[in-house]
């Protein structure tokens, strides 16, 4: 296998972790703090964190400094960038203009996202 395809298997299996998207989806809303993430999921510091750590390592979370307060921001560039990389590999031109409608053409995604995830 490929440097590429072992770089798209690692991302995507980020993103099947329902905790993960669902810090995602409170990510991408507003820049939040760890502890309000994780009493919004109702989970513990420490383990949103980790979930937080593998999100910024693959480049879709982006962490920023407010004086003392550090807060995390949905890296929307890493998104469009995976988005664009993987369907190139396909062999698919997608230009970035068109992920914003591509994205709202998947079915279901929103419905997904607004479960709460269930915790092992």
């Amino acid at each position: 296998m490929g440097k590429k395809v072992r770089s798209f298997e690692r991302i995507f299996k980020s993103l099947g972790n329902p905790v993960r998207l669902h810090i995602l989806k409170e990510i991408s809303q507003e820049p939040i703090c760890v502890s309000n993430i994780a009493k919004r999921l109702k989970i513990s510091n420490p383990l949103t964190s980790h979930h937080i750590k593998i999100l910024e390592r693959e480049n879709l979370v982006i962490r920023t400094k407010e004086g003392v307060y550090v807060r995390y921001v949905l890296n929307k560039e890493g998104f469009d960038a995976l988005v664009v990389n993987f369907y190139k590999y396909l062999g698919i031109e997608m230009e970035i203009e068109n992920i914003p409608k591509f994205l709202r053409t998947i079915k279901g995604i929103e419905d997904f996202l607004t479960k709460q995830p269930k915790l092992k």
